[in-house]
């Protein structure tokens, strides 16, 4: 979504809770148009440009294969704000390949792409450069993690571009690292690139290399607005903010004294225009007041991650493993459409729903949530059973937590010792994961130091845990990844 070529976009919205309501028919190929931002060195100093980066992709990784092809087509038109003269139009068609590499608890899937077709042209500075697409070379491998509620991935990529202008020949060349994640609540992607121009045949032969770093981010915030005292049915209002922000580090290693210092670093920034969007607003909770997970709970209800009956709802109640685990899906955005649509097709009505645990049968009401998280590789039950009316214990909470995250490795070894007074009362299976979530902040114990793994968790005390889980992956991952960019 920022391109390959050193330039910055705003970057494209997380799902919104309105997304999941209303169903849209998907189109094989979908085009996305997005503002961009790029620095150009082709002359040997720095020319910001400005325009639209604009994808449009011809499929996708298929869920039901283990392999195969699918193209995107990436145009790029922009100039230069201060004189309309200077521009540059590219467009790239890739063919990505891809196979996967199947997991416990995640799927990997490896791609590499290379150009089908690639056409470039650069008008600055009263001359015209031609991309020489017969010399030209790139490539891209990338291998993307897809953990049940987080997609990680990490690559490289690698260009040398030619272009001709008369008998002078430009060559460009940029290589480095890529990486990202891409969840319901944030995603950010990273490009740590170093580029060498090198001109020959020209008024002169000269030489520049750099570095540039370009970045995206895109988060959503949650506000609440009290209704001011009137006569008014609504006590008040959560407001959820999509923020997206890409920007750009640039700075210029080889020595160019005919260069000012500001040519020689620099940054660029496409701020996006945020969009919001009014939840439904919680009512008959007022048997919440003091609770501790009033909030909690009030938040999860106006993101319809709780759809509970509040009449019936008691917040120091056991919560059921189904009930758990459907709370999870929605909060992770985990598809149940497709079930769904198998239940209400009249065709379908005559086919056996699988059954993949013994005691949630297809009119199980929890049953898509359920098949849903089996799916993503989230839970696996008891070997035939799922339990699905027993409480959930904590450590079991923990676990799925991690699951979630896809960050098992932070348990260092399988039966590690935890910090936790009540060490021994983990389960060897679920010690791991549960120094995991600790080393990620989210379980600290009580202030006596326990854990209390094998407590049944409360209704209360899922809505607390499941907010703090939001919390973490809506500011606390993005953060620890902008610590390493800066």
């Amino acid at each position: 979504e920022i391109g390959y070529f050193g330039g910055i976009s705003e970057g494209y919205r997380l799902p919104q809770t309105i997304d999941q309501k209303v169903v849209t028919k998907s189109k094989k190929s979908k085009t996305i148009e997005l503002n961009y931002k790029e620095v150009v060195f082709i002359t040997g100093k720095p020319v910001e440009m400005e325009g639209t980066l604009s994808i449009q992709s011809k499929g996708r990784v298929d869920d039901d294969v283990d392999n195969g092809t699918y193209d995107e087509v990436y145009t790029i038109k922009i100039e230069n704000p201060l004189t309309k003269e200077e521009s540059l139009e590219r467009k790239i068609t890739f063919e990505t390949r891809y196979y996967k590499v199947k997991q416990d608890h995640m799927t990997q899937v490896i791609k590499d792409s290379t150009p089908k077709k690639w056409t470039e042209t650069v008008r600055i500075n009263g001359k015209q450069y031609t991309l020489d697409s017969d010399k030209s070379r790139f490539i891209k491998s990338m291998i993307e993690d897809y953990t049940p509620g987080v997609q990680y991935y990490s690559g490289k990529l690698s260009t040398e571009a030619h272009y001709i202008n008369g008998d002078e020949r430009v060559v460009v060349c940029l290589e480095g690292p890529l990486y990202g994640y891409e969840q319901p609540w944030s995603k950010t992607e990273t490009q740590d690139l170093q580029f060498i121009v090198k001109s020959q045949g020209g008024e002169k032969n000269w030489e520049m290399a750099g570095t540039i770093t370009p970045s995206v981010i895109t988060k959503k915030t949650l506000k609440y607005y009290q209704t001011p005292n009137l006569p008014h049915s609504l006590e008040g209002t959560y407001e959820e903010i999509m923020e997206n922000h890409g920007g750009l580090l640039y700075t210029i290693t080889s020595h160019h004294p005919d260069l000012s210092p500001k040519q020689k670093k620099g940054s660029l920034s496409v701020p996006s225009f945020n969009i919001f969007e009014i939840l439904k607003a919680p009512k008959n909770l007022d048997f919440l007041k003091g609770h501790f997970a009033e909030e909690d709970i009030k938040k999860l209800y106006s993101m319809n991650i709780l759809d509970e009956n509040p009449v019936f709802f008691k917040p120091n109640q056991a919560m059921p493993r189904s009930q758990y685990v459907k709370a999870l899906c929605r909060a992770m955005n985990i598809p149940i459409e497709e079930i769904e649509t198998k239940k209400t097709s009249r065709r379908s009505k005559e086919q056996v729903q699988p059954q993949i645990f013994a005691d949630v049968s297809p009119n199980h009401p929890e049953y898509p949530y359920i098949m849903a998280a089996h799916k993503a590789q989230l839970i696996q039950g008891d070997g035939a059973y799922f339990y699905p009316e027993r409480p959930i214990t904590r450590e079991e909470a923990f676990v799925i937590f991690v699951r979630i995250l896809g960050l098992e490795r932070l348990g260092l070894d399988p039966t590690p010792r935890t910090p936790f007074v009540d060490d021994a009362y983990i389960a060897p299976w679920a010690k791991r994961d549960l120094y995991a979530a600790y080393n990620l902040g989210l379980i600290k114990g009580n202030p006596e130091g326990k854990i209390l793994p094998k407590n049944w968790l409360s209704k209360a005390e899922a809505a607390a845990l499941t907010n703090r889980l939001i919390d973490y992956l809506r500011s606390d991952m993005l953060r620890d990844y902008r610590a390493l960019q800066y």
